[in-house]
Formats: C-alpha cells, structure tokens, sequence
C-alpha cells in the first residue's frame, strides 16, 4: 500500500509539473491519458477500430498467425498462445525463444471447467462482461451474446488443452526443445519460422515449447 501510494504520488506530481523534462513529460502525460476518464469515455471504441479492422481482414489460418503476432509485438496481448525470448533454463548462457499456453481471459484452466458455485458464477460473470463489450463495440444485444458465447467457447476449448497449475510446476513438464523445423512439423498449420520473423524475432533455430 505504501509502495502504490508513493508511486501514485509521483505520477501525479509528474502529470502537473510546471516544466518538466523530456522523460517526467513523457511519464506524466501517459499517466494523465489512463485517468482522463471523460476523453476516454468521449473516444470510445475509436482507437481500438483500427486493430479490430486488422483482425475483421483475416481469411485464413497464416492470417490468424500473422496476426496473433502482431497483437504480441504491439503488446495488444497473448490470443491463442504465449511466446517470447528468456534464458534457456538448461543453458542460461543463451537466449532461446519460448512458446507457452495461452489465449485464455480467465486466471488458469480450472475456472473454465469446474462446475463448483464460485467457478459457474465466476463464468457467468465473464460472459456477462464478453456481452458488455460486444455491445459498447455496436451490436444488438442478441448479437452480443452471440458474439460472446462464441468467445466462451473457443477459450474453453483451449483451457482444456492446457496444463493445470500442478503440471505448470513442473519443470520437467514445461521444458520441451525442439528445432524450429521441427516444431512446425509437429504443429502441422503453424510454421513457426514464419511466426518468429512476424515477431520480429530472428536467427533462432530452436525454441521451447513450455506445455
């Protein structure tokens, strides 16, 4: 509390200096946009069309991939898998890309396929809020709902795929190398040359799949 407290007061000391530096300008000008909540309100969906129109254009798997690279590089966020560069856990003299689960809104697996009160009413909220979104972008709310099930569904087809919390300790489980070729024959619709170049992630030749 202490920690966010100090923080929150820097941020605002930044946002209202007087004449600040390149670098407190910069700081306190982001800091102000995130808490103008009438400019935002005002903009609504505006400044996410552009990204929604990309995505609006795909026709094909290597589009859903080109994409999904995209939204990683851009920092939009992790749809369908996880990837990035980290030390090799068995050698962490070399950087090597690695490529993980993903592409779930909800906290891990279990909240997708337990059936227990708080996991339902934990999903029933999640699809409440996927409709809310549906409709601020423009749709009927038949529409939304539609749009949002659809949602449900592939994140829970993908939750079934992934390891559980106990497995995702494991780090036997999660340490899996391969050859970049060779991933890309195993995943057969993904090749993964061309997804590390979307990711602007270049010279590897092998990569760790940690699921």
């Amino acid at each position: 509390l202490e920690n966010s407290t100090r923080l929150s007061s820097l941020l605002e000391e930044a946002s209202h200096a007087a004449n600040p530096d390149r670098t407190t300008q910069i700081i306190g000008d982001f800091y102000y946009s995130g808490m103008d909540s009438n400019a935002i309100e005002k903009k609504g969906a505006d400044p996410v069309k552009p990204m929604l129109n990309e995505i609006n254009e795909v026709k094909n798997v290597k589009d859903i991939l080109h994409e999904i690279a995209t939204m990683r590089v851009n920092g939009y966020g992790s749809a369908g898998f996880r990837i990035g560069v980290s030390a090799d856990r068995k050698n962490v003299t070399q950087y090597i890309p690695s490529a993980g689960q993903g592409g779930t809104n909800l906290p891990d697996r279990d909240y997708y396929l337990k059936n227990d009160a708080r996991s339902v009413k934990i999903r029933d909220g999640y699809r409440q809020n996927l409709q809310t979104l549906f409709s601020l972008l423009g749709d009927d709310a038949a529409t939304a709902k539609a749009k949002g099930d659809v949602v449900m569904k592939m994140e829970t087809i993908l939750a079934k795929a992934q390891y559980a919390r106990v497995e995702m300790r494991d780090p036997y489980k999660t340490y899996n190398k391969y050859s970049v070729k060779g991933l890309s024959t195993i995943t057969h619709n993904i090749n993964w040359s061309d997804v590390l170049a979307d990711m602007k992630i270049m010279g590897a030749d092998s990569i760790v799949v940690n699921n």
